[in-house]
């Protein structure tokens, strides 16, 4: 159901939607949810309200289709641009993706692909993709650009998932999947069952499968290599963990996690995020804010409104149960 948020004390006026969708059942197994926002924020100067954004590393493709003159400023490695649709590949723990600045008028709606699932919709290895983003023509060609106009074109969010539905689903394929994607899903499986603390040799011990086979297999279909997505997914646990308490033990955090010890989930942590643990703490709900699917690092030039930190707050209880894990 989609939820409005409240109006703002710093920018009264502001009216902010979010919907979380599933996708149409054909596509479950491919496309793990839609989900996204429309956001109106009056009052501030300027054409860009200045926020950085930094988007926590990624286990799944994303291609994020913006409406209504909504576009957005990204950064990522040694690319920046500004676009109106983009597709973001698998990030692992040292790549940073950050959105700087946000228009008045924001409308999108993103698609969460389930680890492989966008290689097996287009034959387009995930490899291609990792680390970085292109804007949506760059990787789906016309049909990319004609989905990003039909879009902008709906009058209602339900138009919107309809047509999101349909063009997926004329791109699934009816032959058999060859063995590769089987092993990567199979992998996957085992990661997520352990959350990323089993060693890589216990996995291919499980799948009966030469370590390069894998590697080659794991990162051409799921974008990253079977160590690098077992670190993103226990490190998106350990965020959960700490999004569900106020006081950390984190000599014991970091044993129930498989980490070295306290210095290498520190470190970690600072890597991915920018911020020291404590400090990820100390801003929970003002800084660092959860919206539906996704934990960002918010770092505004000016003051943040109330109605977007308040939008942004949402449970760990989905991702628990498998929801937006990674």
């Amino acid at each position: 159901m989609e939820q409005p948020g409240p109006a703002s004390d710093e920018y009264r006026g502001s009216a902010l939607t979010t919907f979380i969708r599933q996708p149409a059942p054909a596509l479950r197994e491919y496309i793990d949810f839609y989900y996204g926002e429309e956001a109106l924020l009056e009052n501030f100067p300027g054409p860009y309200m200045p926020h950085q954004v930094i988007m926590m590393p990624a286990g799944g493709v994303e291609i994020h289709l913006c409406y209504h003159d909504t576009s957005f400023r990204l950064q990522i490695s040694n690319r920046k641009g500004e676009v109106r649709g983009f597709i973001t590949g698998e990030r692992n723990m040292q790549t940073l993706l950050r959105v700087d600045g946000f228009k008045r008028v924001c409308k999108e709606i993103h698609v969460k692909f389930r680890p492989g699932g966008f290689y097996r919709l287009f034959d387009i290895q995930e490899g291609e993709l990792r680390n970085t983003y292109f804007e949506t023509g760059e990787v789906l060609g016309q049909e990319g650009r004609e989905l990003e106009d039909r879009v902008n074109n709906c009058v209602s969010m339900a138009q919107r998932i309809e047509i999101v539905d349909k063009f997926f689903l004329r791109k699934i394929r009816v032959k058999q999947q060859e063995r590769g994607i089987n092993n990567t899903i199979a992998a996957v499986g085992l990661i997520l069952k352990c959350q990323g603390k089993s060693r890589v040799w216990n996995i291919l011990r499980e799948l009966n499968i030469p370590k390069r086979t894998l590697e080659r297999q794991f990162i051409n279909h799921a974008g990253l290599t079977p160590k690098e997505f077992s670190r993103v997914v226990r490190f998106k646990g350990v965020l959960n963990r700490m999004l569900s308490v106020n006081t950390v033990d984190w000599c014991e955090l970091a044993q129930a996690y498989g980490y070295y010890d306290q210095a290498h989930l520190i470190d970690e942590f600072k890597t991915a995020t920018t911020f020291s643990p404590e400090r990820f703490l100390q801003e929970k709900g003002k800084s660092v804010v959860k919206f539906r699917t996704g934990l960002f690092i918010l770092k505004p030039t000016v003051v943040m409104p109330s109605s977007y930190a308040e939008l942004m707050e949402e449970t760990i209880e989905s991702e628990e149960k498998g929801k937006g894990l990674i």
